[in-house]
């Protein structure tokens, strides 16, 4: 059931963000990714998209944020947004934490 509701929630977070955000890329990691997806598992999730590259940061995160109706804003999510070249950078990290999601991370 609980996995159910998680798909559900992403399937329609991923079509709301296709109809404002040009060409995005999905990617989850954390607990979705590898399965292991429990009562109080968030969605973790990072979109990618060159629509990013004139809105800083927070700008992004509120636009993601708010782009959250219906199913997707029963489930708890982390949505983290990049532009391609940001992305590519970031998958260089040396960085423990971005390591960590960078080894479970997984296109959807």
């Amino acid at each position: 059931m609980v996995k159910k509701t998680v798909e559900k929630a992403l399937a329609e977070y991923k079509s709301l963000v296709r109809r404002e955000i040009k060409d995005p890329i999905f990617f989850v990691y954390g607990s979705v990714a590898t399965g292991n997806i429990r009562t109080d598992s968030d969605i973790d999730l990072i979109v990618v998209s060159s629509s990013f590259h004139t809105v800083n940061g927070m700008k992004r995160m509120e636009w993601l944020s708010r782009l959250r109706r219906g199913s997707a804003r029963r489930v708890p999510m982390d949505i983290i947004g990049f532009t391609p070249e940001e992305f590519k950078s970031i998958r260089k990290e040396k960085n423990m934490y971005w390591k960590d999601i960078i080894k479970t991370m997984r296109k959807v």
